[in-house]
């Protein structure tokens, strides 16, 4: 009897020691390793073309000048005339489909193409396979270009953008927008010195949960957001290379 308490006794041990091990295989990770690939919701997650604020004056205006496909009637308020957009291929002036770049946040917010995360000393970049583009994240300490210096800069259809860590959260802020880029399929109006902030939290090893907020008082009565997107990691084996 003394035998097989004993027995007993050590497998109960031994389970002790094995329970957290295990537990702690699975939830290691580094919250600040974002390194990898990673790849958005579905364009059905999308969220709906009428989650903005209401336009100012000039967000209607230039909003009446963009000729997306997707703008239904129905969303579209009546003081403002008849709803913009078009119906067929032959109408619409989505800049995307003329050669030009796709830009930014369209690239990361909207389109569910895979990008890469790399880590350096001094940013992080995330490189895209869709046009083959690039977004630097400044972590170097540098402040995000305003007044004389924004127009010095110019836009850019990739932004400007400064990032730092707020716990284990990545806080990304970008400006310098070029006001010809739509950030949205819907071609929603974006000024270049709108203000966006990014908000990166890996939640687990293979999960991103990422808010994004558009303050652009020229086309918007307030802020726009935040819009909250999950990215999943895509292992490498996984991922379609082109030259």
């Amino acid at each position: 009897m003394r035998q097989r308490s004993l027995g007993l006794v050590l497998a109960l041990a031994a389970g002790l020691f094995v329970i957290p091990a295990c537990a702690k295989q699975v939830a290691q990770f580094d919250p600040h390793d974002l390194s990898g690939y990673w790849t958005g919701p579905p364009p059905s997650e999308r969220p709906p073309e009428d989650s903005h604020p209401p336009y100012t004056e000039s967000g209607q205006q230039r909003m009446l000048e963009r000729a997306p496909d997707y703008i239904e009637a129905s969303n579209w308020p009546d003081e403002f005339g008849e709803a913009p957009g078009c119906r067929t291929v032959s109408c619409r002036n989505d800049p995307m489909f003329s050669c030009n770049p796709m830009g930014f946040p369209r690239i990361t917010w909207e389109e569910n193409e895979v990008f890469e995360i790399v880590h350096l000393p001094d940013r992080i970049m995330h490189f895209y396979q869709w046009d083959r583009v690039l977004r630097e994240l400044w972590m170097d300490g540098r402040e995000l270009p305003s007044g004389e210096t924004l127009l010095d800069i110019g836009p850019n259809w990739y932004e400007h953008s400064v990032a730092e860590w707020e716990g284990d959260t990545l806080v990304v802020n970008s400006t310098g927008f070029e006001p010809r880029a739509w950030p949205d399929q819907y071609g929603h109006p974006l000024s270049a010195d709108a203000r966006i902030e990014e908000r990166f939290r890996l939640i687990d090893a293979d999960t991103i949960e990422g808010r994004m907020t558009i303050d652009d008082p020229a086309n918007y009565t307030g802020p726009w957001g935040p819009q909250i997107r999950i990215f999943t990691r895509v292992q490498p084996e996984d991922v379609t290379f082109f030259g």
